[in-house]
This record gives structure tokens, C-alpha cells and sequence, in this order.
């Protein structure tokens, strides 16, 4: 008896084995990113039982909203990279792809390296009052694909879970509506650009990191939240990407350059259409580019000056409104005959406001564009806005983060 009850136990063990399934947990491909102490980001991800015994992986960097492909062929023997042209003051996003037969499967998860981020992964304890972590277990409790850790509490039978969860991050808002859409160009070939994304804004509080491009070129044009660029004549389109490390956007605006003939010929243009009776005005206009055209930016200026009092006098009482856009659009060009020459401002002051912002004030040439540039040494100096034309010869700007700095420098700058 006891010979036939082995067998039949060897037998349904047998039958066991064969038919069980094998139980998997799920996991995700697992990317992690840190610095390796050597200058370098070291970035390394799970190879799973799923996964072609002939799978291959590229890694992709992002940083300011475009992703780019680190690897020069899949990685195939190993599941770890280098990236030794990384920059430790930046913070960068990696993800990895699988390559199956030759064709490029999605993405994966992606994790983000910090700034001056350490060369490990901190987990903040929070355990009760009085109590102490004491032995630690990994896994998956929920089921998405990311180690969970629980805890043993020192002193009782309590644990302590901490769940690996993705925060929900809503992306930054890029905004360089703020750019001036119109700029003239003193030598009818190109025009320094002030690019302004001062208006973009991050719903999580993050600091942005800002990156302009030509569109459709993969080289960054300038960075920061200002920018000065030379930008030819014709019709400029540029992209603002913002980044505040866990996700970024973008906004493309048209930045026109033009030539000083073909400003005055749209104010008179404006004047054409608008004015009742523009045969003086046209003809005003029409000397200002003789002279132009004859190189003699100071007539020019006088006889554009000449427009402007006329306009004044004769269009101001019957409509304003009309009347400020041309003196407006001739002083633009004003400026761009002057050169920067007559565009000096006067004292700049300061005062502190109740909400905790620096207000700066100061007096300057209307329609004229001033940089506001901040420095806590007088020597390295930072563009952190642009001053508001109050369409009065004054101009103003509020710095939000004067109360964050111990001491700081400010100056005015003309493009």
C-alpha cells in the first residue's frame, strides 16, 4: 500500500508541474537616472522576460522639450549608458525604446535628473512619532509596475507603506507673445530682436528653464527668459520651449523684420486708408524717405518729428486712437534712425511694494526697448525682463524675486 500511494503522489505532482502557470509580476522597463560621480549621467533600465531574446535599446535625453537620441546603434549587451555629454548644473528627462526586427517600439516611462541632483535615489521616511524604520521589503502592491516599500516600526507589529507613485504634472506654459511682432532694421539687412518669454508660467511653481529656436532648425537660437538675437530681414518664425524639468511646452510666434523704407511706407499706407485729408501728411512722409533713401538719417528724423506735431494738431482732437498709432509707428522709426543715440534714460529708481516686489522706475524714449538686467556682484550680470512703456516717457518693472535675494544690482540696457 505504501509502494502505490508514492506513485499516485509522484503522479499528481507530475500533473501539477505540467499544467501550473507561472505566476509574473508586471513590471515597467524601470529608468533611472544618476549622476556617477565622474561628470557623467548614468542612466539604467530593466530587461524583461517579455522582452526578444534579440531586443535592442536606444536611450533619448530631453532637454528643453526636444528629445534626442544618445546612442549611435541599439544597445544590445548590456541595459545601462552613459551620458557623458551631460551637464550636471541641468536637469535633463531620459527614456529608453526597445528595438524589435529592426522597428522602434514606444517609449518608455520617463525619469528625471535634477540639477546638481546626487548620485542616489532618497526615499523621505515618515514614520510615526517615537517610532523608527526597521526592516524594509519591496513590491509591487499596486499593480503599475513601480516598487512599493513597506516598512517594519521599530518597538511594535506596525509597518509603514510607501507607495511609488507618479505625481500628475501639469506642463508649463510657454508665452512669447510678449515679443515685439515688428521690429525695423537699420541697415535693410538684419535687426537685433528682443525675444520675450517673461509671460510663460509653470502651475506647479517650478523655476523654467527657456530656449528659443529658428523653427525647423534642431540648434538652439538663445536661452533664457530674454534673449537678444540678430534676426534677418523678412519673416522669422521662432519657437519658445519652456522646461521645468518634469514636462515642457512650446509656442512658435512671427517675428517681422523690416526695412526702414518699408516702414514709412506703411504709415502712409495707415495714413491713406485713415486720414481724411492726408496730402500734407503723405508729403511729410514722402520727403522722410527721400532723405532715407539719400542717407541723411538727420533730416529724416526732423521731417518724421514735423509728421508727428502735425498729426498732433490736426488728428488728435477728431481721434485719438488714430492718432497715437501714427505717432506711435513713426517714432518707431525715429528710434531706428537714432540708433540707440537718443534713446538714453534718465535715473533709475527703486521702491519696495507691500506684496513683496521691487518696483523700478524710470524715464526714457517712447516705444523704445529697455532691458532690465539684475547682478549680486556688479560684474556677472543676468537680462531678467523688459521695462513697461507707460506710453508717458516712463517706464516701470516689477522684479517678483528681489525678496529671495540678499542683495542685488540692477541697470538699464538698450538693445
Amino acid at each position: 500500500m505504501k509502494k502505490k500511494s508514492v506513485v499516485v503522489l509522484i503522479a499528481i505532482f507530475c500533473c501539477l508541474t505540467a499544467f501550473a502557470q507561472r505566476q509574473m509580476e508586471y513590471l515597467n522597463r524601470g529608468v533611472v537616472a544618476v549622476p556617477d560621480g565622474k561628470g557623467n549621467i548614468f542612466i539604467s533600465w530593466r530587461l524583461l522576460v517579455t522582452d526578444d531574446d534579440k531586443a535592442g535599446f536606444n536611450v533619448y535625453r530631453i532637454s528643453s522639450g526636444k528629445p534626442t537620441k544618445l546612442n549611435a546603434t541599439p544597445i544590445t549587451a548590456y541595459t545601462h549608458y552613459a551620458d557623458e555629454k551631460a551637464d550636471s548644473n541641468k536637469t535633463y528627462t531620459y527614456f529608453v525604446t526597445t528595438i524589435v526586427n529592426g522597428k522602434e517600439q514606444p517609449a518608455s516611462e520617463k525619469f528625471t535628473v535634477s540639477a546638481l541632483a546626487k548620485p542616489y535615489l532618497s526615499i523621505p521616511l515618515r514614520t510615526p512619532e517615537g517610532y523608527s524604520a526597521n526592516d524594509a521589503s519591496v513590491g509591487d502592491l499596486d499593480g503599475d509596475g513601480r516598487p512599493d516599500v513597506v516598512f517594519a516600526n521599530a518597538y511594535d507589529n506596525t509597518i509603514s507603506i510607501y507607495r511609488n507613485i507618479v505625481p500628475v504634472v501639469v506642463p508649463p506654459v510657454a508665452d512669447a507673445t510678449a515679443t515685439v511682432p515688428l521690429v525695423i532694421s537699420a541697415n535693410n539687412s538684419n535687426a537685433t530682436v528682443v525675444l520675450n518669454g517673461s509671460l510663460s508660467s509653470d502651475p506647479n511653481g517650478r523655476p523654467l528653464q527657456y530656449t528659443w529656436y529658428q523653427t525647423g532648425s534642431p540648434n538652439p537660437l538663445a536661452t533664457g527668459v530674454i534673449a537678444v538675437v540678430v534676426l534677418p530681414v523678412g519673416t522669422n518664425s521662432i519657437t519658445l520651449m519652456v522646461s521645468d524639468g518634469l514636462a515642457s511646452s512650446g509656442q512658435t510666434i512671427t517675428v517681422a523684420v523690416i526695412t526702414l523704407a518699408q516702414a514709412v511706407d506703411q504709415l502712409e499706407a495707415v495714413v491713406n486708408a485713415d486720414v481724411a485729408k492726408q496730402q500734407s501728411l503723405a508729403a511729410i512722409l514722402n520727403a522722410a524717405l527721400g532723405s532715407i533713401d539719400r542717407s541723411n538719417p538727420t533730416a529724416a528724423i526732423n521731417q518724421l518729428q514735423a509728421f508727428q506735431n502735425q498729426v498732433s494738431a490736426q488728428i488728435s482732437p477728431l481721434n485719438s486712437a488714430l492718432a497715437n498709432t501714427l505717432i506711435d509707428e513713426a517714432q518707431n522709426i525715429i528710434n531706428t534712425l537714432s540708433a540707440g543715440g537718443a534713446a538714453s534714460h534718465k535715473a533709475l529708481k527703486a521702491a519696495a511694494q507691500a506684496n513683496g516686489k521691487l518696483h523700478l522706475n524710470f524715464s526714457g524714449i517712447h516705444q523704445q526697448t529697455y532691458i532690465i538686467e539684475a547682478s549680486t556682484n556688479l560684474v556677472d550680470w543676468q537680462m531678467i525682463g523688459v521695462a513697461n512703456d507707460n506710453g508717458d516717457g516712463t517706464f516701470d518693472f516689477d522684479d517678483a524675486v528681489s525678496t529671495q535675494i540678499p542683495a542685488r544690482y540692477y541697470r538699464v540696457v538698450i538693445p
